[in-house]
């Protein structure tokens, strides 16, 4: 009688261990899903039009066959191939970092870093100084090629002819 009261001990121990593990189980992978459905729903989230016009300003605008440094040949956001009068961003963590235009705006609407290295564009105290004024003439003076006329607008460099 002792023994077969030890075994139900032994089995009813073991069903609860069982329901245990498959609870937990299941708890990590609600867990899961519920961390991946966040980062989802924050690599999607837009960023502040503050911060994207600060981001786009502090971009160098150029022509493609103008690059000194052609690095890559074509553009790793969109994948498509690079032309010579294509308008390129040029971004300032690097010189061998440059995107079209277009892709490049559509991906600061997204998030502030290089695509290529994940330099942020905008450090944390440009980000907390927006909206000051001082600030905005401050980034111009490090900025010339900007044109401060309305936001994220600049003028091409010029292109220079190469011998």
């Amino acid at each position: 009688m002792q023994i077969e009261l030890a075994l139900g001990y032994i089995t009813l121990i073991r069903s609860l261990l069982t329901l245990l593990s498959i609870v937990y189980i299941s708890f990590l992978k609600w867990r899961r899903m519920r961390q991946l459905a966040h980062e989802q729903r924050a690599s999607t989230q837009l960023v502040s039009e503050q911060h994207y016009h600060l981001a786009l300003r502090s971009l160098r605008k150029k022509r493609y066959g103008s690059l000194k440094q052609k690095h890559l040949n074509d553009c790793i956001i969109c994948m498509a191939e690079f032309k010579g009068r294509d308008v390129v961003y040029e971004l300032r963590c690097d010189a061998r970092h440059y995107f079209h235009k277009a892709c490049l705006e559509d991906w600061l609407k997204r998030k502030l870093i290089c695509p290529l290295c994940k330099t942020p564009l905008i450090r944390e105290a440009q980000m907390s100084n927006i909206g000051s004024e001082e600030f905005i003439e401050q980034q111009s003076q490090f900025s010339p090629e900007v044109n401060q006329s309305e936001y994220g607008s600049q003028q091409l460099e010029p292109e220079r002819e190469q011998r």
